[in-house]
């Protein structure tokens, strides 16, 4: 029974993961980012990124799609006091488990 009114989260899966950390990357003002199964663009590993807001980002180990690893390498330049990163035994797709904590992640707010 959280109440989300007024609160925006941005989210998506795969290129809307890439869209949506776009979105951070210019300080785009959410209360949160929900990233699943996308990864950082290369041209924009070349700093840490530091942010005070909550992001997840999910990702499965077996992903054809978008490789784990280009995801974690991405995901280790994210410095944030709310960051988490979750990984998951599944292709480029989303299983219970990873809903369930997208979940667990909106209804903090």
């Amino acid at each position: 029974s959280n109440n989300l009114k007024g609160k925006l989260i941005i989210g998506g899966f795969s290129q809307g993961a890439i869209l949506s950390l776009a979105m951070l990357k210019n300080a785009y003002n959410a209360d949160g980012y929900v990233l699943m199964s996308g990864y950082m663009l290369p041209e924009w590993r070349h700093k840490i990124w530091e942010f005070d807001i909550p992001v997840l980002q999910t990702h499965g180990t077996m992903d054809q799609v978008i490789p784990f690893d280009w995801a974690k390498s991405g995901s280790e330049l994210m410095k944030g006091n709310h960051f988490t990163f979750k990984s998951y035994p599944m292709a480029h797709h989303l299983n219970s488990e990873c809903i369930q904590d997208v979940r667990e992640f909106v209804e903090q707010f």
